[in-house]
């Protein structure tokens, strides 16, 4: 079953709040059924949502030889407020209870943003506050900050002693409630915009907002002498600190709890926090004191002149703060033009600096790169990566490796200087090593410069650039007399000159905005919304766990199907029980005949013995044929005859030159289009010369066709088909664009991709026709090693890829040969694994 996420969790939970409240309000319960549905409620948050949701609407809950209980409070339809109503007389006439001070709170050291200024203004401009109180551990940095000191109200007031290490829940709330129980006044987090004045809340004694699971303590009024403050504040000296929801289900008379207007104007808002910064979607917000932006989840990187032309509830609330007016305006400066052709050079660059692993999600974003964007692709690192995968992206057509040195740090250089480099000097496209490219970038190739957005600002993870670009030129220049990161660099560089870079505000990295809260998000949820997306930014530093290319083939994520996509082909689970799979008939419809093909004239050795004498022992063919151009000889080869007698027959066969045109000339090549033709024409079992039987194959032969896996895709070392199977028609019919040039391309990778599009077609064996331990195509030595013993119990067949080994053996040094190989050469050989004593 699924994994349950702490966040999936959580949400259900909320969920089930929410709609018990709704139930409630529809069904009109009386005292006892709401007593009965609260005992069913265990958790403390959501018994205290459901005392104030009874208390909100009349409803006393009753419990057995309960006394009477008092009248119901009232309820200020206005305010949508509950408070008792000797309470509620004396406000209104003692007027105002709460000062017009607000406090802010920094215990951080992060840089003060813009839409912590916006939040600060907010308060200036909607609210007319007499003070802001600013308590902060340290003086906030950032150019925001500058522009917030010169608000003529604003006092910094110093915190602590420094910034903590770390920043608790109750030090959060205990900071907030001693300076409320100071000075009195109102509490803003720095994420929250105030909308327009508080007046009619000052006059109560004390106000919180309602959030989708509880209470938000990102707004909180209160007078100095609140008893509601006190009561909670008691929870923290007596170390036994609670939430205030459930403070306030206790004794709900004494706070004012707004449901929507200090937070979101929307229930289903905080199920989908990026409403307000999608483009085109208006939330309306009219009726709300305050709205909570959660921006940090997105941290857009927006400035006072992005927002002039944002189509945004955000930016409708921006500008109303920082620019007095929610109209949006028409940009006056020039934007982006595309050319009429290309004027990117279809070249990929990437970097590689330091020692690390070159891993599989690595080679992806190669292979993507070579598929969709069709370029070459240059290899900038200070020092080549090894391992299994980079092996295999050195296969890759077209790839070059181009030293160059690593940046010096202590000179202040950076990767992204390197890249900035690059490309003004050869133009192209830089791509990061964790993005995979999902379709050709043909129009983006058409502007001068094209970016992606990111949190911070525009992404360096994909640029397109043309060569001397004006713009890759003017971040050179400010670089140099600015010390902003350069995706806030770039982000300035393109509000200032819009007619220099276009910008992908979603394409170029993830498809989702609110991907950003959570850039693990490809990794634990399975989405298929990244198609349209011309990029994606993996961030796969951030997941933990390493995938290899076994494993991909299961993976219920998106990671998995951009990974099955790339790789092979397709983005379909191959092996999932849910899709249509390829059934046993009653009867066997594979004929027992075993194929062989050997081209050129070479030695035949032991082990090309080894392997015909196991086809006999195990499989017991009625005919065993070797499609030859140059029939074998030697010893090895009248001990095979001898062993075997009449049923091994040498059939004439010329190799072939070409394939639907396509020119063939590496003879393992044509050996894979012969053994095709063969099992099209007579149908059988194919094996390699490298491929020992170690059981009968009877099993197999009731289906139509069938192969094993391997690393790369499907091993057609091994193959069982009808004559004329339908899988191997297509796969064959395939080789219409056969590239000679592709080592294992069209006969294991392809056969691969139409499995997962064909899998009633097919039946695919995991470990039983190629290795007992997939960790063995990490070690193809490790079959050789006297040291291991393979369990190889359940293998039909066991393909040693004998080339990694090319010792000459015998039957007598098998004898007591110890590891896995001697094991297998003496039950083929002997029909004993033991070792043989003379």
């Amino acid at each position: 079953m699924p994994r349950l996420s702490l966040r999936r969790v959580v949400t259900g939970v909320t969920f089930l709040i929410v709609v018990s409240l709704g139930v409630s309000l529809l069904s009109g319960d009386d005292s006892q059924g709401a007593q009965v549905y609260a005992a069913k409620r265990s958790h403390p948050r959501a018994r205290a949502m459901d005392m104030m949701r009874d208390r909100e609407q009349g409803h006393a809950i009753q419990k057995r030889k309960a006394p009477k209980q008092p009248e119901p409070p009232a309820v200020d339809r206005k305010l949508n407020a509950v408070v008792p109503k000797r309470a509620d007389e004396e406000k209104q006439k003692s007027g105002d209870q709460i000062p017009n001070i607000v406090h802010f709170f920094w215990l951080t050291d992060q840089d003060f943003g813009f839409h912590h200024l916006l939040s600060v203004l907010s308060a200036h401009k909607m609210l007319g506050t007499e003070q802001i109180m600013f308590h902060a551990a340290a003086k906030p940095k950032g150019r925001w900050w500058k522009e917030a000191e010169a608000i003529p109200t604003l006092r910094l007031v110093p915190w602590g002693s420094d910034v903590p290490e770390k920043v608790s829940r109750q030090m959060e709330v205990r900071a907030r409630l001693e300076a409320l129980m100071q000075h009195g006044g109102m509490y803003l987090g720095t994420d929250t915009i105030a909308l327009r004045p508080f007046d009619e809340l000052r006059r109560l004694d004390c106000v919180m907002g309602r959030t989708g699971d509880g209470l938000s303590d990102q707004v909180l009024l209160a007078s100095q002498d609140a008893s509601f403050l006190k009561t909670w504040y008691k929870t923290l000296l007596q170390g036994k600190f609670k939430e205030a929801i459930e403070v306030a289900a206790k004794q709900p008379d004494l706070l004012h709890v707004e449901d929507t207007r200090l937070t979101r104007p929307r229930w289903t808002d905080w199920w989908d926090l990026s409403n307000l910064y999608r483009e085109g979607e208006t939330v309306d917000f009219s009726d709300s004191y305050a709205i909570q932006l959660a921006y940090d989840q997105y941290n857009l990187g927006h400035t006072p002149d992005s927002i002039l032309t944002l189509d945004s509830t955000f930016g409708r609330i921006a500008r109303t703060v920082y620019h007095g007016a929610q109209e949006l305006k028409k940009s006056e400066k020039k934007v982006a033009e595309p050319n009429t052709n290309a004027v990117v050079p279809n070249i990929v660059h990437y970097l590689w600096f330091g020692e690390r692993d070159f891993q599989l999600h690595n080679l992806i974003s190669m292979m993507s790169a070579r598929q969709q964007l069709k370029a070459p692709i240059r290899f900038h690192t200070d020092e080549e990566p090894g391992g299994r995968y980079w092996a295999e992206a050195k296969l890759i057509d077209e790839l070059t490796v181009v030293e160059r040195a690593a940046p010096n740090a202590t000179l202040g250089e950076t990767a992204e200087d390197a890249i900035l480099q690059i490309l003004r000097e050869d133009g192209g496209i830089y791509l990061d090593a964790d993005v995979i490219v999902i379709k050709p970038f043909e129009n983006l190739m058409k502007y001068d410069v094209t970016m992606g957005r990111s949190p911070r600002g525009l992404s360096f993870s994909t640029i397109i650039a043309k060569k001397k670009a004006y713009f890759v030129q003017k971040l050179q220049k400010m670089k140099r007399t600015r010390s902003d990161d350069y995706e806030e660099l770039a982000l300035d560089a393109a509000v200032d000159r819009p007619d220099l870079v276009h910008v992908e505000e979603n394409t170029l990295s993830r498809p989702r905005l609110s991907d950003w809260k959570d850039p693990s998000l490809l990794f634990v949820e399975n989405n298929s919304g990244w198609s349209d997306n011309f990029a994606i930014k993996l961030f796969y530093d951030l997941y933990a766990q390493d995938h290899n290319q076994y494993d991909i083939v299961n993976l219920r994520t998106t990671f998995g199907q951009i990974a099955r996509s790339v790789y092979y082909g397709s983005p379909r689970l191959i092996t999932d029980g849910s899709q249509p799979r390829l059934y046993p008939r009653e009867d066997y419809v594979v004929p027992n005949v075993v194929h062989y093909v050997w081209f050129t004239c070479h030695d035949f050795r032991f082990h090309h013995l080894l392997s015909v004498l196991s086809a006999h022992r195990y499989i017991k063919p009625d005919h065993i044929y070797i499609h030859s151009d140059c029939a074998p000889s030697g010893h090895n080869w009248d001990v095979a005859k001898e062993k075997i007698g009449e049923i091994l027959e040498v059939v004439p066969a010329e190799q072939p030159e070409e394939i639907f045109g396509n020119p063939i000339h590496n003879i393992p090549h044509r050996s894979d289009i012969t053994r095709m033709d063969v099992l099209l024409k007579q149908g059988g079992i194919y094996l390699d010369w490298d491929v020992f039987a170690l059981k009968s194959f009877d099993p197999l032969r009731r289906y139509d066709y069938v192969m094993g896996n391997e690393i790369a895709g499907l091993n057609n070392g091994v193959i069982l088909s009808k004559p004329n199977a339908e899988f191997l028609r297509i796969w064959y019919d395939n080789y219409h664009h056969f590239d000679d040039g592709k080592w294992n391309f069209h006969s294991v990778m392809e056969p691969w991709r139409l499995a997962s599009e064909h899998p009633n077609l097919i039946h695919m064996e995991l470990t039983g026709l190629s290795r007992p331990d997939w960790t063995d195509w990490w070690d193809m030595k490790r079959m050789w090693n006297e040291d291991v013993l393979e369990d190889w119990s359940e293998a039909y067949a066991i393909h040693f890829i004998y080339s990694y080994h090319n010792e000459e053996h015998n039957p007598e040094d098998i004898k007591r040969m110890r590891g896995t190989f001697g094991e297998l050469a003496r039950w083929v050989y002997y029909g004993q694994k033991e070792a043989i004593e003379d």
